[in-house]
């Protein structure tokens, strides 16, 4: 038995010196490169009348997920249950809950995940805009909802709009809007409650009761012009090229001119 333990032995060390080699390659080997890459990209809201979403912070978000319909979408995706990297995740199924990603100042940076090999893209993914109310979310179509993840074409930032939905308003929005209305309702008051009211009395001497009535009309459809006009403004309605300053100095002149002109016809008819 003595005499087979040093071949036993031999035999041990040649079969572990032909296996080391094996081993040492596997550690020094590689590992496989990853299979999914994440890109970001920036997205702006606008919304019908090209105003930017403002929204309180934890109220806004854009929504992202896989659009699986989408003509010219990576098939190897139908491979995977889950496109995952960087700590971002897109389920592979119809109905796909959103991948949120917050809106600041208008602006929401959103990640998306794409294969490693460009051979494998594009991926397509479906945007849209959440907002909650009453504390719920509200899914908002956006006019251009697809982006195409592992196209270089689509890298950076892009600017997207509402359809139908508008902005709230800003303060400063709000600010003028009232002061707009505040000051349109003191000057149909002083034009024509107080002005021509004088000028009914001393010029064409009527009665109380008749100028006061004739002032009082007038009165009236000056206030409407101004609400009429406030509420133009509150609503944005599409003049002209549709830009915001440009709704304000037509609403807002128009409004001053009738004012001025319902002035100047009464200064005409009550002349002596």
């Amino acid at each position: 038995m003595s005499k087979r333990n040093p071949r036993v032995i031999a035999a041990l060390l040649l079969l572990l010196a032909l296996l080391a080699p094996a081993r040492a390659q596997d550690v020094d080997q590689p590992e496989p490169p990853e299979t999914f890459k994440l890109e970001e990209g920036s997205v702006r809201v606008l919304d019908r009348f090209r105003r930017p979403f403002l929204m309180p912070k934890g109220t806004a978000w854009i929504g992202v997920r896989l659009d699986l319909d989408a003509e010219g979408t990576s098939p190897f995706i139908q491979d995977y249950e889950v496109l995952s990297a960087g700590g971002v995740d897109y389920e592979v199924k119809e109905d796909a809950p959103y991948v949120k990603f917050p809106l600041e100042n208008g602006r929401a940076t959103v990640r998306f995940v794409a294969f490693t090999d460009s051979a494998s893209n594009p991926v397509l993914y479906e945007l849209v805009f959440l907002h909650k109310v009453n504390g719920k979310d509200v899914v908002i179509p956006m006019s251009d909802t697809a982006w195409r993840a592992g196209d270089p074409s689509t890298v950076g930032s892009r600017t997207l709009s509402t359809p139908r939905d508008r902005a709230p308003n800003q303060n400063w929005e709000w600010g003028l809007l009232i002061g707009f209305v505040l000051a349109g309702v003191v000057l149909a008051y002083v034009l024509f409650g107080r002005s021509l009211f004088a000028r009914m009395l001393r010029v064409k001497r009527m009665e109380v009761t008749t100028a006061l009535g004739y002032s009082n009309l007038l009165v009236l459809l000056g206030l409407g012009l101004v609400l009429l006009c406030g509420a133009g403004l509150y609503m944005f309605p599409k003049i002209l090229w549709g830009k915001q300053v440009a709704i304000y100095l037509v609403v807002g002149g128009g409004c001053l001119a009738g004012l001025g002109a319902g002035y100047g016809a009464g200064v005409v008819l009550t002349r002596a």
